[in-house]
């Protein structure tokens, strides 16, 4: 990336009113705010606007951030995962569109002698070219796409295993429907668990009643939530009286 290029940096004035940044903040706070636009820039010097996702790891050691932050980009559908790679649809869009001016002005900067020699040809050359670049990145796209969409998240016995730490056993054949439903990039099984074991802790003392059952947890996408346990309280020794042989 030339060093012209490193100023050009299209942002948003109110960015930070989009539902998904909302929801970013609502989980990370400003922290996960902070971590967003980091890893923007990251992408934006990198090439194709891609980094591999191996990479997460060092980035969040670079950033001082926890993993379960960066997490919150893709729950956030502010991130895409796509085979090895994670990029921003928003930011590609944006420099697809960068390089479709800089093709234009290029085109335009060449016309000379050869324009004045050719001119239909040249022009008819440019619109090509410039036809042929977006038609791939929209065959890409859709690639992407259809990858999305038919990528299952879990197995039928993640959902089991998933079901088994659930503190209420009703409604269970709709909320595995919903599990099973789920695609790679909306969540993690580990997210989902975890959460599982949260609210379960949080719900430890309630009446069996005020549970919900686990396709209403489901189907609410609970996972997303943030759960408050109590601590644990220390169980008070039982003190024992001697009492006299004759009572």
């Amino acid at each position: 990336m030339s060093e012209k290029d490193a100023y050009w940096f299209k942002h948003d004035g109110n960015a930070r009113n989009d539902l998904n940044m909302i929801k970013l903040r609502r989980r990370g706070g400003l922290e996960a705010i902070g971590l967003f636009w980091c890893v923007i820039e990251m992408l934006r010097e990198s090439e194709a606007h891609e980094l591999p996702i191996n990479d997460i790891d060092d980035i969040c050691y670079e950033l001082r951030c926890e993993n379960k932050i960066f997490d919150y980009l893709f729950n956030c559908n502010l991130l895409v995962k796509n085979d090895n790679v994670f990029y921003s649809e928003s930011l590609k869009n944006r420099m697809f569109k960068l390089d479709e001016i800089k093709e234009k002005r290029r085109i335009a900067g060449s016309k000379g002698g050869k324009a004045k020699a050719r001119p239909k040809q040249t022009k008819a050359n440019a619109k090509q070219m410039l036809s042929d670049k977006i038609r791939k990145e929209e065959i890409r796209k859709e690639e992407n796409i259809v990858k999305k969409k038919n990528k299952q998240l879990l197995t039928s016995e993640e959902v089991e295993e998933i079901y088994s730490f659930y503190p209420r056993k009703e409604g269970k054949a709709n909320g595995i429907k919903k599990l099973l439903k789920l695609k790679e990039g909306e969540t993690t099984k580990e997210i989902i668990i975890e959460k599982v074991k949260q609210y379960a802790k949080a719900v430890s003392d309630r009446d069996k009643k005020f549970i919900a059952i686990f396709s209403t947890w489901c189907n609410g996408e609970s996972w997303n939530d943030e759960y408050e346990t109590q601590p644990e309280q220390t169980k008070k020794p039982e003190i024992k009286y001697n009492l006299p042989d004759f009572l």
